[in-house]
C-alpha cells in the first residue's frame, strides 16, 4: 500500500507573533493605572508649582528692583526740626557754622575767637574754647579749607595767622555714645607771620593737601603767602618748615576774596565786584577774567576744583579750569543756576556730593546738584534774611542762621540728587576736558 504522506497544517502568523494576553480589567492593571494616575497628577501639580514659583520669583525680583530704584525718582523733602536762639555769644558776629558726623554737636565760631560747641537738638551749650589771641590782637579775616578737612585759618590784626582744626572724639561708656569736641592747632598756637609790615590781614585763604599747607592773605598792600610743611625726623619729632611764596602784585586795594584750588596751583582773587584774577602758582602768570554779574560770594564745590560764583540777584554759576585746543588752561563758565533771591543769599556746600543749597533773602531754601544741572527742591521757610548756612557731613541736616539771631535746624531727605535726564542721557563737561563727554 502506498505510503500516505502526512504534512503538518500551516500555523497562522498571527498565532506565531501573538504575546501573552493582557487582561486590562485585572486587579494588577487597575492598581497600576491608579498609581500612574496619581503620578501624573503629582507631576502636573509639581510642574505647575514650578511655573508659579518662577513667575513669583520674577515678580519678586521686579518688586525688589522697583523698591530699590523708585526712591531715586522721589522728590527731595525738607522740614523744620528745631528753632532756637543762638547758643551763647548772642550779638557777636558768626564767622562759621558746622555740624559733626552724627548731627549731635554743632559748632559756631565768632568774631571774638570763641569756638562755641552746642547740642544741635535743643541749642544747649556743650563747651566753649577761646582762640589764643595776644592782648590787643583781633580777628580781621577768616576762611576754611573744606568742610571735610575741618581746617580753619584766622587772619589777625597784627599781620599774622593761626591755623586751627575742630575735632571730635567718640566713646561708648556703658553702651551710650558720647561725643567730645576739641580744638587742635596742627601748626602750633603761635601765630604765623604773613604781612611784612604787620598790617591787618583783610582777606585770607587756606588750602591743605596732605602735610603741605598754603596760606595766602591780603594786608591791603598786596598778596602775601607762605607754604607750611611738616617734617618728621627719625626719632619721631615733628617740625614745621615755613617758606614764603612769590606772588604777583595786584593793583588796587579792593580785593574781596582769595581762594586756592585743591592742587594749590591756581589762586583766584576777586577784586571789586566783577573782576577775577587767576594766578598760576607754578609760574606766576596771571589772567584777568571779567565776570558777567556783580559777585556776592565765591565758594568751592566738593573737590576744591570747581567754583560756584553767586550774585546778589540769585544767579549761581559754576566755573572751572578747562584746557583749550592749545592745551592752555582757561577759567570757563560751565553752567548756571537761578535761585529765588532779590538782594543776597547764603550758600552751603554738601561735603561729600556735588550738591549745594541756597537760602535767599526772600526766605526760600533751594537745593541744587551741579552735575545733574537742576534744582532738586524749593520752598519758603523764613521771613528773616539768612546770615549763615551749613550742611552736616551726610547732608541730611541744614543749619540756617537768620538775621534775628535764631538758628533753624532743617531735616533734609535728598538721597539721589544726581539723578536727572541731563545726567543720565546728556553730555557732561568733565574737569579740565576741552569738550563735553558722555557722563
Amino acid at each position: 500500500m502506498p505510503s500516505e504522506s502526512r504534512s503538518a497544517s500551516p500555523v497562522p502568523s498571527e498565532s506565531r507573533n501573538a504575546g501573552p494576553v493582557i487582561d486590562f480589567g485585572s486587579a494588577r492593571i487597575r492598581r497600576y493605572n491608579r498609581i500612574r494616575h496619581w503620578k501624573d497628577r503629582i507631576a502636573g501639580y509639581a510642574i505647575g508649582a514650578g511655573g508659579v514659583a518662577v513667575l513669583a520669583s520674577i515678580l519678586l525680583i521686579f518688586l525688589y528692583l522697583l523698591y530699590e530704584v523708585a526712591p531715586m525718582f522721589m522728590p527731595a523733602s525738607v522740614k523744620e526740626e528745631a528753632i532756637y536762639a543762638l547758643p551763647a555769644g548772642a550779638g557777636q558776629e558768626t564767622l562759621y557754622l558746622s555740624v559733626e558726623e552724627q548731627n549731635e554737636i554743632g559748632l559756631r565760631v565768632t568774631r571774638t575767637g570763641q569756638f562755641l560747641f552746642f547740642n544741635v537738638r535743643d541749642g544747649s551749650a556743650n563747651q566753649a574754647v577761646q582762640l589764643p589771641l595776644a592782648p590787643g590782637v583781633a580777628i580781621s579775616s577768616f576762611a576754611i579749607d573744606s568742610e571735610e578737612s575741618r581746617y580753619m585759618v584766622f587772619g589777625l590784626s597784627n599781620g599774622s595767622a593761626i591755623i586751627a582744626r575742630h575735632q571730635y572724639r567718640t566713646a561708648y561708656p556703658e553702651g551710650k555714645r558720647v561725643i567730645t569736641p576739641w580744638i587742635e592747632y596742627p601748626y602750633g598756637e603761635q601765630p604765623l607771620p604773613l604781612s611784612a609790615k604787620g598790617s591787618a590781614l583783610r582777606q585770607i585763604s587756606l588750602r591743605q593737601a596732605g602735610e603741605r599747607v598754603v596760606v595766602i592773605a591780603n594786608d591791603g598792600t598786596g598778596l602775601a603767602g607762605i607754604e607750611l610743611a611738616i617734617e618728621e625726623s627719625f626719632d619721631g619729632e615733628r617740625s614745621v618748615e615755613t617758606s614764603a611764596l612769590a606772588l604777583p602784585a595786584i593793583a588796587g586795594t579792593d580785593i574781596r576774596q582769595i581762594l586756592i584750588d585743591l592742587s594749590q596751583q591756581w589762586i583766584f582773587v576777586l577784586q571789586g565786584g566783577k573782576t577775577l584774577h587767576v594766578i598760576d602758582n607754578r609760574n606766576g602768570t596771571t589772567e584777568q577774567i571779567a565776570l558777567p554779574l556783580p559777585v556776592q560770594e565765591i565758594r568751592f564745590l566738593l573737590g576744591g576744583i570747581s567754583l560756584l560764583v553767586a550774585s546778589r540777584d540769585g544767579t549761581v554759576s559754576q566755573w572751572f579750569m578747562v584746557r583749550d585746543e592749545n592745551g592752555n588752561s582757561r577759567l570757563t563758565q560751565i553752567r548756571q543756576f537761578e535761585a529765588r533771591a532779590r538782594n543776597g543769599l547764603a550758600m552751603a556746600m554738601e561735603p561729600r556730593r556735588k550738591g549745594f543749597a541756597t537760602v535767599s533773602d526772600t526766605g526760600y531754601v533751594e537745593l541744587f546738584h551741579a552735575t545733574a544741572e537742576h534744582r532738586v527742591y524749593r520752598k519758603k521757610f523764613f521771613e528773616q534774611k539768612p546770615v549763615q548756612a551749613a550742611f552736616s557731613p551726610r547732608a541730611n541736616k541744614l543749619l540756617v542762621l537768620t538775621s534775628d539771631d535764631r538758628l533753624h535746624v532743617l531735616q533734609v531727605d535728598n538721597r539721589y540728587p544726581e539723578v536727572s535726564l541731563t545726567a543720565l542721557w546728556g553730555n557732561c563737561l568733565l574737569y579740565t576736558s576741552p569738550s563735553p563727554r558722555d557722563s
